[in-house]
């Protein structure tokens, strides 16, 4: 518990972090090493702070003058991840790890098949929903072709951070981007993972299904999206649907 308060992440890539520790305690349960798996026993909601939470699920989404702002103070490759975040509706630990072999160019899809967390690219996804292809928008696209000089050639991950070269080594590092975007911009902090839900309930408010929504987003069924974006179900307006 102490060690996983101490990491300092968020509650969704916390749990990213555990899904090997997880595995490999199963395995000793299996080959009689230990009885029980002692992180059945650790309740997150419990270990972590609200701030874990708060920061992943408080939707306030960015409206079109704000994203417009954002888009206008970034460049290079920090305004590439994020327009396309913000076209996808990915998590961050998603997008980071999408690999260019990934990207369908004729049919305007990526599949989103591996997450990245502390630097390290995994097969294993939030929910099993969560491997999906999603639809590829205007946006989404441009952002692809801008990024296409910074790696394409060579393959491996689509999106580098700009001071190293590598792929971003986790969402933190990412964020350090993002707040100097906002600042920049002048619009009011929310955290990157608002990128998910702005394109969400922009869907939402440009009359798309709940159903295709929950698709894009990776999730089974309807439930999560109509009990977090149900007030832009009657909305109209937006700036996603291209």
């Amino acid at each position: 518990r102490a060690w996983i308060s101490g990491m300092g992440i968020k509650a969704a890539s916390t749990r990213q972090v555990l899904i090997p520790l997880r595995g490999a305690l199963e395995l000793a349960i299996n080959d009689d090493l230990i009885d029980i798996n002692p992180l059945d026993k650790v309740r997150l909601q419990k270990t972590l702070d609200r701030d874990a939470y708060k920061a992943e699920y408080e939707v306030d989404p960015f409206s079109a003058q704000e994203i417009a702002a954002i888009l206008g103070a970034a460049q290079g490759q920090a305004r590439n991840v994020f327009q396309f975040a913000l076209y996808t509706g990915m998590r961050p630990s998603e997008y980071i790890a999408l690999r260019w072999d990934s990207i369908d160019w004729t049919g305007f899809k990526a599949k989103v098949e591996r997450s990245r967390v502390m630097g390290i690219s995994r097969d294993e996804l939030k929910t099993r929903a969560g491997r999906r292809l999603v639809e590829l928008r205007r946006g989404a696209v441009e952002a692809l072709v801008a990024q296409k000089q910074h790696g394409f050639l060579g393959g491996g991950l689509v999106f580098q951070d700009p001071a190293t070269g590598e792929g971003w080594d986790n969402t933190q590092r990412l964020s350090l981007f993002w707040a100097q975007m906002i600042k920049k911009g002048k619009v009011r902090y929310r955290n990157p993972y608002q990128t998910r839900h702005t394109f969400a309930s922009t869907l939402l408010s440009t009359g798309a299904t709940p159903m295709y929504v929950a698709k894009q987003m990776g999730h089974t069924d309807t439930t999560m999206i109509t009990r977090t974006y149900g007030r832009w179900l009657e909305q109209e307006g937006g700036v996603l649907p291209d």
